[in-house]
């Protein structure tokens, strides 16, 4: 008998902010930190989003700009 494994694995998008006070390089840390929480849990990092700002935009925490390129990373395996 041939077993198929039918488990989904939960996916993310990551996302953070550098600004004057914390360089892209501790943010990158702190997603690749994040990262192996996320697999720690089962779970799949599809992708890492970086963004430099001067203040976090209070609608979206990231900028309308970078929230219209996350599209892109969502697949067909995000959704089902």
């Amino acid at each position: 008998m041939i077993e198929v494994n039918t488990k989904k694995v939960e996916t993310a998008i990551l996302i953070g902010v550098s600004n004057r006070f914390i360089s892209p390089e501790e943010v990158m840390f702190s997603l690749d930190e994040l990262e192996r929480l996320v697999s720690t849990a089962g779970g799949e990092t599809i992708q890492k989003v970086l963004q430099n700002r001067e203040r976090i935009d209070s609608a979206f925490f990231i900028g309308k700009g970078k929230l219209s390129t996350l599209p892109k990373y969502v697949t067909k395996k995000m959704l089902t």
